[in-house]
Formats: C-alpha cells, sequence, structure tokens
C-alpha cells in the first residue's frame, strides 16, 4: 500500500470481518502492523452490490436492503468513523457467522382478519358489536362510531347482511313467538304413541314429578396439598403498551366474579405475581 509519502508498506496478514451478511471478497482485510488505524475501503463495499451514504454527521452501508455497517462524522478530523463488530475473546478479524439482528429497514403490516368473504366479514364484525338491530347498527356506522373497523359501511351491511343471525333474532323480537297460549289440548302423558323420530313417550322425554330424594350423605377427607392447577389462555397477537402479552383469568364461585391480571410472559415468577395479585383483591373482599 502506497502512503501520501510516497512510502510503501507491505501486510502481514489477511483475514475477514465479522459481517456474514456481505460476500468473502467484500470483508477480506490485509493487516498492517505499522497502522495506528483502521481503513475501510468504499470502493471494495461498492464493488460487492453495497449502497454508500454520506450526509453531513453520518454514514450508513446497506446491503440486500439490510444496513451492516453505521458510522458518524468525527467534527475534528472530519473523517467517518465505523463501528466494527468486535468480540473480545476472538480476534476482531476472524470470520463467523454468528453476527445477528433485525433488518431495521424491512416494514411489515400483519393483520388478525382472515381471508374471508365480505358478507363473512360484515357478518362477524356484526356479531362483534353484540348483534344489534340492522338499521340501528347503519345509524351508528353512519355516525362514525366504527370508524376503525375495516370495510364496514352502511351499505354493505345492507346489501351483506340479508339474513339476519340467530343472535339477532332471539334478541330482538318484533313479535310475540306463536303457541305460547294455544287453546289445543296437549296429549296426555300416558297416551299410547310414540313421539315422530324417538322410542319416548311425551311423558317420559320430561318427567312430571322430580326423582325420589334420599338422606344419604357420604364424607371423604381430602388432604390440603397448597397446589393449584391452571390452563392459561394463548398469546395475543400484540402486546399492549405496557407490554402485556397474557391474561391471567380467575372465577371466583361464590360471589360469580371473573378476574383478570395481565401478564409479560408465562414464565413462573410472572404467573405466581399475577396469582398474588388475584389472590389480594379476593381476600380483601372477605
Amino acid at each position: 500500500m502506497r502512503l501520501p509519502n510516497n512510502r510503501t508498506i507491505t501486510s502481514t496478514h489477511e483475514g475477514y470481518l465479522r459481517l456474514p451478511h456481505l460476500s468473502k471478497e467484500a470483508r477480506k482485510t490485509h493487516l498492517f502492523p505499522n497502522m495506528q488505524a483502521s481503513l475501510i475501503s468504499v470502493g471494495q463495499l461498492c464493488n460487492s452490490g453495497c449502497i454508500t451514504t454520506f450526509d453531513q454527521g453520518r454514514v450508513v452501508v446497506m446491503f440486500d436492503n439490510r444496513v451492516v455497517l453505521t458510522g458518524h462524522r468525527d467534527n475534528t478530523t472530519g473523517m467517518w468513523q465505523v463501528q466494527l463488530p468486535t468480540n473480545s475473546a476472538t480476534n476482531p478479524l476472524q470470520a463467523t457467522e454468528d453476527l445477528s439482528g433485525p433488518n431495521i429497514l424491512q416494514h411489515a403490516a400483519h393483520a388478525a382478519v382472515a381471508a374471508e368473504s365480505m358478507p363473512e366479514r360484515i357478518a362477524f364484525l356484526h356479531a362483534c358489536a353484540g348483534s344489534p338491530a340492522v338499521s340501528s347498527f347503519c345509524t351508528a356506522i353512519d355516525a362514525g362510531y366504527y370508524t376503525t373497523w375495516p370495510d364496514l359501511t352502511s351499505a354493505r351491511v345492507c346489501q351483506d347482511l340479508k339474513e339476519p343471525p340467530t343472535a339477532m333474532v332471539q334478541g330482538h323480537l318484533d313479535q310475540q313467538r306463536r303457541n305460547l297460549q294455544s287453546t289445543k289440548k296437549k296429549p296426555k302423558a300416558n297416551q299410547a304413541y310414540l313421539l315422530p323420530g324417538t322410542d319416548e313417550r311425551p311423558g317420559e322425554l320430561q318427567p312430571e314429578s322430580p326423582e325420589e330424594r334420599c338422606n344419604h350423605i357420604y364424607v371423604e377427607c381430602q388432604p390440603i396439598s397448597g397446589q393449584i392447577y391452571s390452563d392459561q389462555p394463548g398469546q395475543f397477537l400484540v402486546a399492549s403498551t405496557s407490554g402485556h402479552r397474557y391474561l391471567m383469568v380467575a372465577y371466583d364461585y361464590n360471589s360469580n366474579a371473573i378476574l383478570e391480571e395481565p401478564m409479560t410472559s408465562r414464565t413462573g415468577p410472572a404467573l405466581l405475581a399475577a396469582y398474588k395479585c388475584i389472590h389480594q383483591t379476593l381476600t380483601s373482599r372477605g
């Protein structure tokens, strides 16, 4: 290598930088014992397909839409300085393939909506809203209450929601059901004919009197083991702003209460902390 004072120096060793995303030609290096600092050849990187961008205070080297090197400009010397990946246990120029990291230039958008048809999607959104009446649902859509729901408009609801679901029919009845106060005589229980499609008589399907009770009580002693068995729900698709991805749900039978406690993971300490919060809530209320 020729220096600015026309003096030449010769390298003593060759190696490769720890940048496995680049080709072998781009990572090839030469070791000069008398040099006090390392120099990176921009031309060698560009010849291997890299894109190098310089601005007033920063330099970025990209390869295949991935940032492989970044650096800043030294205001004293005016040179750009790049921090190379090093390993204290090995030679920095030793080739290795353990460099990993996210591609900060890749952008992805994930949706939790399956690729169903438009009528199925409208029916799903209608059920998520509580299966309201179609007129009330369209009024709420036109008022702007569902602006964040994808592909939901009042016109599509009127077009695709032609057959109202059973939940809406049962929850929004305009008229009383038939045969509630019928004047027809009901068949007697001892009538000797079978119900259509069954081997039972009308009185056998629903007995008129309950089963005979008894006063027998059976007692069994159970040891207290102090163990609690649980089955946690699965992971949510998107974490909350606080980093919670799971929920511990508890049901108290006596008070008919459903309690939940968010968790960041399903490890032992996280489960124990969530259980203590739920236990403290129940004990504080007796």
